[in-house]
């Protein structure tokens, strides 16, 4: 009978018991039978098909042993892992009794709580993040994190097309996070495209609790504008307002708001009128900032209304006719000044003005470019000693002019549309290489140039990180900080990068912004509302 590998039973080690097969084991022996057949292609005769058979069945026998001895083997392996991670459970549960988070002080804690907040347009009422979140880490958490008021303050309602379908803020929520705050900052966006019965459900649960408000900031409906009226004398402590409309239609229907007047504590006020001007009437005597879109006869009326703010962002709505008179406004004490038309400035006496913003809107006509002359006659009139000039939509030669003219300016701040004309302004400020110590630069006085670019087409940023890099090098600088926002243009090439990181430029104090964030940056000098 012919003989060959694999026929016997299966060799196990006679320590453990565990299957051990050698190479032979599972080979034929040279000179086999079996090792004939397999490495030619000769058909096997009668009795070797036999014999062969009788191997594969003996095969199939040990391949059940084998196969078995694995899913035992597989078994344990499970159970092992099991037991491994409940170990490694044990183990980290018993090492965190050691951890310094156990001795962490209550006040690093609340510390570490606040900086854990999301931002503000995210700050919806959900569990699964901060500040529910916190108060199932442990019992220590939650402690610290019922005992801060400041956690629960702020309510952030912004009411989507996606809450119709299932409502993204609940009241028995909203009601919890009233106990938990004490202060109020309350952020209440509707949507009249939506039911309005959950919206005013929520914003009367809110307006019980106005006496603790202190920042309101509100997207009116024609179903929330009636609620206001519960208002009048309940808000003893509202410092912060802001008000706008989504469409014409949800403001038609509201014709004036007048529960904010006796509002003792309110400094602070925006509104965001958008398509029609609606009767607001405010404590102006106490405000310190104003922000609107209006016409302006309602500017000039709040203007003199209000002598004590101190910041102010006029956002003119159609401009000024040119037989508009006006008795000249006095603020003694504005700081700050946007205005979206220079020919407004003839209406204002500023003594104390130091930082303006101003900007020439596309659809104006050509005389309103001629801008330098009411800029001239502003500071001449107020004797003020403007420190920081923001322009926007200004020709390269205009701003020229006004620095030329004006040297207490030290923070000159461009926002472009067109690349071309930064372009323009940024050779203008470049500091020749020739013989930077014997040159005259424009403005050298200058501590911080900004430059912001809103367009696809990117102006030249190699040029501009030339412009602040010759600045820097100049004799006797003044240069400080420097900024460059891109809105929607491409990202800075390498060469660019290269330059404003060199070990020539260290210790300059250098921002780089794009983006969503390069507009909010914008915002800020333009002297926007950036509480909401």
């Amino acid at each position: 009978m012919p003989t060959g590998s694999g026929t016997e039973s299966i060799p196990r080690c006679s320590a453990c018991g565990a299957i051990h097969m050698s190479p032979g084991f599972i080979e034929p022996s040279l000179g086999t039978t079996h090792h004939r057949l397999l490495n030619s292609n000769e058909p096997p005769v009668e009795s070797e098909t036999a014999f062969i058979r009788d191997l594969v069945s003996k095969s199939d026998h040990n391949l059940a042993i084998i196969d078995a001895e694995i899913s035992t083997l597989q078994t344990r392996i499970g159970t092992l892992r099991a037991q491994r991670a409940s170990l490694l459970d044990f183990r980290r549960r018993t090492r965190s009794v050691t951890s310094l988070l156990r001795r962490m002080p209550p006040e690093l804690l609340r510390e570490i709580f606040h900086w854990s907040m999301p931002r503000l347009k995210s700050r919806a009422v959900d569990i699964q993040r901060s500040p529910w979140l916190l108060t199932h880490v442990c019992s220590q958490w939650r402690t610290v994190a019922l005992a801060m008021p400041s956690l629960w303050s702020l309510f952030y309602l912004q009411y989507s097309a996606l809450d119709d379908a299932q409502p993204a803020y609940s009241l028995p929520l909203v009601e919890l996070q009233l106990q938990r705050a004490q202060k109020l900052k309350i952020h209440f966006y509707g949507n009249s495209a939506l039911h309005s019965q959950p919206q005013t459900a929520i914003f009367r649960l809110l307006a019980d609790h106005c006496t603790r408000w202190e920042e309101l900031s509100l997207g009116l409906t024609p179903d929330i504008a009636p609620l206001l009226n519960d208002l009048r004398d309940r808000i003893p402590y509202l410092q912060k307002l802001w008000i706008q409309w989504t469409s014409r239609e949800d403001q038609g229907a509201t014709h004036s708001i007048d529960c904010f007047q006796m509002a003792p504590a309110l400094h602070d006020v925006g509104i965001y009128y958008g398509f029609n001007f609606v009767e607001v009437p405010l404590p102006a005597h106490q405000l310190t900032r104003y922000e609107s879109d209006c016409g302006i006869e309602q500017h000039l009326r709040m203007l003199k209304m209000a002598p004590n703010l101190v910041e102010a962002h006029v956002d003119i709505d159609w401009a000024p006719a040119s037989d508009i008179r006006h008795e000249e406004i006095e603020m003694l004490h504005l700081r700050r000044l946007y205005v979206s038309n220079p020919k407004f400035l003839p209406f204002l006496r500023v003594p104390a003005l130091e930082e303006l913003s101003l900007e020439i809107l596309d659809d104006y006509d050509e005389d309103d470019k001629r801008v330098p002359s009411y800029l001239f006659s502003l500071l001449d009139r107020s004797s003020c000693s403007l420190r920081r000039l923001c322009v926007r939509g200004f020709a390269a030669d205009e701003i020229n002019t006004l620095l030329l003219q004006v040297p207490s300016i030290t923070e000159l701040l461009i926002i472009g549309q067109f690349a071309t004309e930064l372009d323009r302004s940024v050779a203008s400020l470049h500091v020749p290489n020739r013989n930077p110590t014997d040159s005259k630069p424009m403005a050298p006085q200058l501590r911080r140039i900004c430059f912001a670019c809103e367009e696809e087409i990117p102006m030249n940023y190699v040029e501009y990180a030339e412009m602040v890099k010759s600045r820097w090098k100049m004799h006797a600088r003044a240069l400080e900080e420097a900024a460059l926002l891109v809105e929607n243009g491409p990202k800075l090439d390498a060469v660019t990068t290269s330059i404003l990181r060199s070990p020539s430029l260290e210790g300059l104090r250098f921002l780089l912004l794009e983006g969503p964030v390069a507009t909010e940056e914008i915002k800020r000098w333009y002297f926007r509302t950036t509480w909401n």
